[in-house]
């Protein structure tokens, strides 16, 4: 119902139904409380009628204004509304009021009222005054007879079922729309959960790659370094063995070539010791041997294997300072050579 109650509004009496149900009974007293109203109905294939205001008659005892709006409508359309309803209230200004909002919530809901003329008409027709009750019992069948013509016609189990047919279709219909839309709603919720996925997997794909891209990167510039490194090194190994005379050692003879000049050094273990060291720059092992000329002579060490770019030292008490020094390849059956 589209009837609102704020703005000071007081409704003191109300009535609704759905066409086809039991009608509602309005003691008299109850509907002289009700000064004016507005009716409205509900008709498949036309558009919402609604009555101008109209002061609401005495109806009388048990009198229903909404049947009798329902058996106009019924005879204006000659098909039965599927909705009906009045509403009544305590001054004019105020039915026109609430008529004026009822109509403004329809045209919110997109919907076109249409005023619906002739039912105050309708009402004094079927509610003309009766005459005063006379004794004689003519007279009282007579006035029996009138009631029962200005009584609405009562309805018959093919109208109650033709009604409810009408509001079962009306209803199923509401149900498929609803159903309609859960479905669409569920539908949305799926559609927005598989973007969020495929978000995420596209996500991680980019994080994956990324990291593969990190790992590539970061192999080049290992192997670039490696290279540098490597390229350092040979050319620190170039310039040592160009410093030296060094060269790589084919026979006997050539080991002499590639293993530098005895270097000593003073103090190497403790005082009075003397120490000369060779380095191997051969490109294969050398055997090699050092002698030292001390007070008591010559004293010489060897030794064997010697690898490439390593370092041998022999050492010797009270050294007089000449050293001397021969070298071959490993595994040489040529003797060393001995000093002067």
């Amino acid at each position: 119902m589209l009837i609102a109650s704020n703005g000071g509004l007081r409704m003191r009496k109300m009535w609704a139904a759905l066409a086809g149900a039991t009608a509602l009974l309005i003691p008299a007293q109850a509907q002289a409380d009700a000064n004016y109203g507005y009716c409205s109905a509900i008709v498949t294939g036309s558009d919402y009628q609604m009555t101008p205001i109209f002061a609401v008659p005495d109806l009388g005892d048990y009198q229903s204004l909404q049947r009798l709006f329902e058996r106009f409508a019924e005879r204006k359309f000659d098909r039965t509304p599927g909705y009906v309803n009045c509403n009544g209230f305590d001054t004019e200004e105020e039915a026109s009021r609430m008529r004026a909002t009822h109509v403004s919530n329809l045209a919110l809901q997109g919907k076109n009222a249409f005023l619906l003329e002739g039912f105050p008409d309708y009402l004094r027709e079927v509610m003309d005054p009766r005459p005063a009750r006379k004794s004689s019992s003519t007279t009282t069948s007579k006035e029996e007879a009138k009631s029962e013509s200005l009584a609405p016609p009562r309805k018959t189990k093919a109208d109650y079922d033709a009604e409810f047919a009408v509001k079962q279709a009306a209803y199923e219909r509401e149900l498929a729309e609803q159903q309609r839309k859960v479905e669409e709603f569920e539908q949305a919720k799926r559609d927005l959960a598989q973007r969020q996925s495929d978000q995420k997997a596209a996500a991680q794909q980019a994080l994956n790659q990324h990291a593969d891209a990190m790992r590539q990167h970061d192999a080049v510039v290992a192997k670039y370094q490696e290279e540098v490194r490597v390229a350092a090194q040979a050319s620190l190994l170039a310039d040592f063995d160009k410093r030296h005379n060094l060269g790589k050692a084919s026979t006997d003879t050539d080991a002499n070539r590639c293993v530098t000049t005895p270097e000593t050094q003073q103090n190497v273990s403790f005082k009075g010791n003397t120490a000369a060291s060779v380095v191997n720059g051969c490109g294969q092992p050398v055997d090699v041997r050092i002698c030292l000329m001390t007070s008591d002579g010559w004293n010489c060490g060897v030794t064997y294997g010697l690898a490439g770019q390593a370092k041998w030292s022999w050492s010797s008490m009270n050294a007089t300072g000449p050293v001397f020094m021969d070298a071959r390849v490993a595994g040489s059956n040529r003797p060393f050579a001995s000093p002067q």
